[in-house]
């Protein structure tokens, strides 16, 4: 049990930590970004960055509706908002929606580094596949 409040918090110092920095460090411009997916004139990194993007305020979301019903566990009076019997459901979206998120991290990063290529794209979306298999088996 104590273990488990270890980890919230770990990964709730770390969420937050995460948020900021990437809320404060960098800038991405949406309405640039959307005028030109929409217009045709944006390259594969542009649709990646977006990706990424959607996905990270999809996992914040996730990450919020995980804490929120797990704290129905310490009977806090939220049972009929967010019951703690989703708590595990909401973790196994949080689960997929972070592998992605991190699969495009990570095809943006090693582009960025100019390894790319037809082999690295193949075992990405391997390891994607098989990560994502994995957790709805387990949530089975």
């Amino acid at each position: 049990m104590e273990i488990h409040l270890w980890f919230q918090r770990f990964f709730i110092a770390l969420l937050a930590f995460h948020v900021f920095v990437v809320v404060v460090f960098t800038r991405f411009k949406w309405m640039y970004s959307l005028r030109s997916i929409w217009h045709r004139k944006a390259g594969s990194l542009l649709y990646l960055m977006v990706i990424q993007r959607l996905s990270s305020w999809i996992v914040l979301g996730t990450a919020l509706l995980v804490i929120i019903s797990g704290l129905d566990w310490f009977k806090l009076g939220i049972g009929g908002f967010l019951p703690f019997s989703q708590h595990l459901r909401y973790d196994v979206y949080l689960i997929m929606t972070l592998i992605i998120h991190v699969a495009v991290g990570a095809k943006i990063a090693l582009r960025r580094k100019g390894i790319e290529g037809c082999l690295v794209n193949i075992s990405i979306l391997v390891i994607i596949i098989y990560l994502l298999l994995l957790v709805a088996y387990l949530a089975l």
